[in-house]
């Protein structure tokens, strides 16, 4: 990206005029492609019919679409048109990103449909809030008060982290930027607008990202250069390519992970395979990546640092007095610079209480983010995390703050008092555990499958907890406070795995294979896999158990056969009835299951 474009806007304009016959998107699954050209005279399209439908200058403009293709169509075009783009998650309850739209006052919604354009302009408020021209987006995150945060992004703010992010992972026209990130996530931006500032092309997801094998085909099919991964999922593919036969595909010059800790082991083994890797971290207020960890195979890896702060921003750990803490010390990571959020919008009391403007202090004069991150500074000036200070997750690389998922749950008639906790999972990880007090009335023993089914229907699903718990009452500090360590010691959770009764050696290995991925044995051999609480990180660590076990099996089996008895059938040759499991598969993902079954038939057959 070129370091005179004052935002991204203008970045944009730039590669459209010298590149505009080079590739902006390849969408794998449809084999479609758009050149810079073709998608600048796409979102001008869209851009005139939300001018025309009254869009003004500084309006904020929902973006609920599920198509990626479409959605890198409905960003330009908001941007376009000067608005400012509010992404909306198209997989949420519709009375969960209605209510969001709502609050933050967009004036439309631009939503998938099967018109000419793929976009239609949909519901339309009465009123809309007015921004300043020099807004960007407004991204959510989970908040303290039970209610998501708008966290709103100036395009000064985001044309000053592209050109950091650009400069350290040296971008050029020649990368190919795979995007995994769900929209509502802000490293979607990240893997968006840096590679198209310089021309360069971004390959969209495949159909089932979650799993490594066809994630592996794709960046090796697609000559991907470089692709970014969740801490999580990272770990579950390096352990998953210890067990298979695949390698590390040629293409790919740069990994990127992030969102929660890593092993030092794990980064020492990528390495060791010749794949560059490196490590992010930052948080949607302070501008997407702040800070980036570059490991190198002739230095040993001895302690998993995020690295050093990118050029837009800088990174200090401070005290309970806001005092720099020695290096080596810990405290509470603050960060400053360029890249910083405008704040939460129309929240004035958050803003203050988060975003701090320091004068004549022992900090450079600015303002900084609190992140509520625990860390320290090495002696190279690498980060050092901690964990969190507060009542804030990761999981699954998603922010989650665990009031919201109280206040949601406490939302239930059937719930006295509410409570949750992350704990770590046998994928890696946090997973997420409510816990009930049932109100009275409430049938006892029935509050784990009624509220998670409630939940769905009204927040996203990683708000929704892996299980419920019932207690008779919460335990409490001293002080009175819901005593989350006490919570996350309870054994509450089975480890050995159930009386099956009479079950083939096949089924007593995915049997053993799935507690090994989510630490609950299955209750029979018909039990789904996700009803016993099993998310798609889960999925990939049952495909990594049962190839650490000598069978070889990808996620799309896993999901057409999601019992114990359905998948023993499949991997012993035998064909599972899979056709209302089938239903959501894609295309081509059945027709990989079909092969599969039979080469696995005509070995079964060969050996008898």
């Amino acid at each position: 990206m070129s370091l005179a474009a004052p935002d991204f806007r203008h970045a944009w304009r730039r590669t459209v005029e010298r590149h505009p016959e080079r590739t902006a998107v390849e969408t794998l699954a449809a084999g479609s492609r758009l050149t810079y050209a073709e998608l600048q005279r796409r979102a001008a399209s869209v851009a005139q019919n939300l001018r025309d439908a009254g869009v003004l200058l500084g309006e904020l403009v929902g973006l609920r679409i599920r198509d990626r293709h479409r959605f890198c169509v409905g960003l330009l075009a908001t941007w376009l048109a000067d608005a400012v783009a509010v992404p909306l998650s198209a997989s949420a309850p519709h009375v969960y990103t209605r209510d969001l739209a709502d609050r933050v006052g967009t004036v439309i919604t631009l939503e998938d449909c099967d018109l000419p354009g793929g976009l239609s302009l949909t519901h339309r408020h009465g009123s809309g809030t007015r921004t300043n021209a020099g807004l960007a987006y407004v991204m959510h995150t989970s908040g303290s008060t039970g209610r998501p945060k708008p966290v709103a992004v100036s395009h000064r703010a985001l044309a000053a982290y592209c050109r950091a992010f650009t400069a350290a992972t040296k971008l050029t026209v020649r990368d190919r930027f795979l995007q995994l990130a769900p929209v509502t996530f802000d490293v979607v931006f990240e893997e968006l607008l840096p590679i198209w500032g310089v021309g360069g092309t971004v390959v969209l997801a495949p159909d089932a990202p979650d799993d490594p094998a066809l994630l592996l085909d794709s960046i090796d099919q697609n000559s991907v250069t470089v692709a970014e991964l969740t801490t999580v999922y990272w770990s579950l593919l390096v352990r998953y390519l210890r067990t298979s036969s695949r390698a590390v595909p040629p293409s790919l010059r740069l990994l990127l992970m992030g969102g929660e800790q890593a092993s030092a082991e794990l980064i020492a083994e990528t390495l060791e395979r010749g794949l560059p890797l490196a490590h992010v971290y930052g948080v949607t207020e302070a501008g997407i990546t702040s800070t980036i960890q570059f490991f190198d195979q002739a230095r040993p890896v001895t302690l998993a640092s995020v690295g050093p702060a990118l050029p837009n921003s800088t990174v200090h750990v401070v005290d309970e007095d806001r005092q720099p803490v020695p290096q080596g010390s810990a405290g509470e990571v603050w960060i400053g610079g360029e890249s910083l959020a405008d704040g939460y919008l129309g929240d004035e009391a958050a803003t203050a209480a988060k975003f701090i403007e320091v004068t004549r202090g022992s900090l450079p004069d600015g303002r900084y983010y609190r992140t509520g991150d625990g860390g320290r500074l090495q002696e190279d000036g690498g980060l050092e995390l901690l964990g969190r200070l507060d009542s804030q997750v990761k999981v699954n690389g998603m922010r989650v703050d665990l009031n919201e998922v109280e206040t949601a749950l406490a939302a239930s008639p059937l719930v006295a008092d509410a409570a949750a906790v992350a704990v770590g999972s046998p994928a890696g990880g946090q997973r997420l555990i409510g816990f009930a007090v049932p109100a009275e009335g409430a049938a006892a023993g029935t509050l784990d499958a009624t509220l998670r089914r409630a939940l769905r229907e009204r927040v996203p699903a990683h708000l929704v907890p892996e299980r419920v718990v019932e207690l008779e009452k919460l335990p409490v500090t001293a002080h009175g406070k819901i005593d989350r360590q006490r919570l996350g010691q309870l054994r509450w959770d089975d480890t050995e795995p159930s009386d099956l009764g009479d079950v083939t050696p096949t089924q007593r290995l995915v049997a053993t294979a799935w507690l090994a991925a989510i630490g609950r044995p299955p209750q029979s051999l018909d039990q789904g896999f996700a009803e016993a609480g099993g998310d798609s990180l889960a999925l990939i660590a049952l495909v990594v158990a049962l190839g650490e076990s000598g069978v070889e099996v990808t996620a799309t089996h896993c999901l057409a056969c999601p019992t114990v008895r359905a998948l023993a059938a499949f991997l012993d040759g035998i064909p599972p009835d899979v056709a209302t499991d089938q239903d959501g598969l894609a295309e081509r993902q059945r027709e990989q299951l079909r092969r599969e079954y039979l080469r696995r038939r005509d070995a079964r057959r060969s050996a008898s």
